[in-house]
């Protein structure tokens, strides 16, 4: 029973360390300025509801702000969601210009509340 406890000590590690480590190579993403990581699934159906909001905005914000689309239905959207610590979707997380996670958001909101969001994002806050 040692034996056990031990190496899934050992185990439940080296996933905290794989995941810290996808959560840095995400944010990287968004070197040299801020940005979103929009995690949603083809198949889930606030997600696409919330895609014509997505769009607009990664529209709007061609210039100043970088969108990163991660479907979580493939092996790698899978990884980098559990390495976010992410059980659902859509969620939005956004970095700062230093790569640094500074929000998240869970589920369906409104354009305005992303817009907010973003906004907060570029400002710093």
């Amino acid at each position: 029973m040692r034996r056990f406890l031990a190496v899934s000590m050992v185990v439940g590690f080296a996933f905290l360390a794989l995941a810290c480590s996808e959560s840095t190579s995400d944010s990287a993403a968004f070197e040299g300025g801020p940005g979103m990581l929009y995690f949603y699934s083809p198949d889930c159906p606030v997600c696409q509801g919330m895609k014509p909001i997505v769009d607009a905005l990664e529209h709007k914000y061609a210039d100043g702000f970088k969108f990163v689309r991660v479907n979580v239905e493939t092996d790698r959207g899978k990884e980098r969601a559990r390495a976010h610590g992410l059980i659902g979707q859509p969620a939005y997380l956004f970095f700062d210009g230093s790569n640094r996670q500074v929000r998240r958001l869970m589920g369906a909101h409104s354009q305005a509340t992303l817009e907010q969001a973003i906004e907060q994002t570029l400002q710093g806050e």
